[in-house]
Parts: structure tokens; C-alpha cells; sequence
């Protein structure tokens, strides 16, 4: 199955979802492409049990996914969820560790699924760096100690603190990035918020063109 056939392709004019705004400072990039991408199949997407389980993983058919589809899109830079399932989406997905290595990596707290069940709580710190090594340098860099803290009100559940998590990130990649193919890796909820559709399916990408940097 090739990827591209999972796209939903539409121009988006000014807006992210029902999230508005508006910047005076200079915007970065602009037109950008985006993909935004729900993560491959995860445990708590077929067995209920594992949401009470602290940030599952992928299923082996979910860590398979990325090895029976080809990505040959131009990207510049992949901005990820730093849970479990949405990195081990990131590798399988760009498992050719030459062609992985050749385009730009980071983790996101913004990006984090919206609820405060287990299932969508990660790992601490320390926990992904043992069970990531070869990202442990990415790991130090953009992952505070506390981040998986849900208590924490910028990723409580609350409607306005999810609004506030998708309205920093995307000024953030309005205002502080200059690349123009971007890669989103996330959550069903973090998207059908953002995006102001319904809930994609795992594996699904929606791709957005963007002609301004207005959210």
C-alpha cells in the first residue's frame, strides 16, 4: 500500500482548525507544506486493558507498518510527540537509517495526546532514553524533566489548555522555523483538535498547504 493513498490533500487559508492567530512578527517559510500523521497501530488501539497502561507501544503489526511503505515526499524537517508510539512510528516509518539521518529530528511536549488516562501519558525522561538510545542526544535537548507531567496546566486536558498547546505550537513553526516540507507526527485527539476533523485513522497523514502564518 503506498503511503500517499492515505493523503487528504486541501489548501487551509489562514487557520488551524477553529484556532486563530494573529503575530506581528515575522513569519518564517511561508508557503509550508505539512503532513500531519496520526501514529501506526498502537496496544490501546485494540486491547482496552492498555489504557491503563503508562504509554504503550506500538503492536508488532504498528512497529511493521513503516517497512510496507514508502514516504518519498520532500521533507526538511520531523517534529514528534515525544511518547512512546509516535517515536517508534518515527523509526519504523524511516527505518533506513542513512535516509532518517539526512533530515532533521525533534521532540515536541505540544504534541502530546490530549488525554491524562496512562495510555496517553510518557514515559519519563530517563525511560525514553533507555528504551531510545540513539536519540538520547534529542532526548536531552528538547525534553524538560517534567514534561510528561500532566498535572502541569500547560498539558492538562482542560479545552483551553489543549487550544493553548496547538496555538504555541504551531506560532512556533510560523515564527522559528524556516522549513517548508514538515512532517507532524502525533494523536488521534491532538489532531482531530488541531485540524478540526474527525479522528484519523492510525497511519493516516492529512496533508496541508498553508499560504500564511495565521492559526
Amino acid at each position: 500500500m503506498a503511503l500517499q493513498s492515505c493523503f487528504k490533500i486541501s489548501d487551509i487559508h489562514g487557520h488551524v482548525g477553529n484556532y486563530r492567530y494573529h503575530d506581528d512578527r515575522e513569519i518564517q517559510g511561508f508557503p509550508k507544506i505539512i503532513y500531519y500523521m496520526r501514529h501506526f497501530q498502537a496496544k490501546h488501539n485494540i486491547d482496552p486493558k492498555y489504557l491503563q497502561v503508562l504509554d504503550p507501544d506500538l503492536t508488532e503489526y504498528g512497529l511493521q507498518q513503516g517497512f510496507n511503505i514508502t514516504f518519498d515526499n520532500e521533507l526538511d524537517l520531523i517534529i514528534c510527540s515525544p511518547l512512546s508510539r509516535t517515536i517508534q512510528t518515527y523509526l519504523s516509518l524511516f527505518h533506513d537509517i542513512e535516509k532518517r539521518q539526512r533530515i532533521p529530528f525533534m521532540l515536541d511536549t505540544d504534541l502530546q495526546e490530549i488525554g491524562e488516562i496512562p495510555a496517553d501519558t510518557a514515559s519519563s525522561k530517563a525511560q525514553l532514553k533507555q528504551k531510545f538510545p540513539q536519540l538520547s542526544s534529542i532526548i536531552d535537548r528538547d525534553l524538560a524533566e517534567d514534561f510528561n507531567d500532566k498535572k502541569n496546566p500547560l498539558y492538562s486536558s482542560s479545552s483551553n489548555s489543549v487550544k493553548q498547546r496547538i496555538i504555541r505550537f504551531h506560532q512556533r513553526l510560523w515564527t522559528q522555523r524556516n522549513e517548508k516540507h514538515i512532517m507532524i507526527i502525533t494523536h488521534a485527539g491532538w489532531l482531530s483538535r488541531a485540524l478540526d476533523q474527525k479522528e484519523l485513522k492510525n497511519g493516516e497523514i492529512v496533508k496541508q498547504i498553508y499560504k500564511n502564518g495565521v492559526v
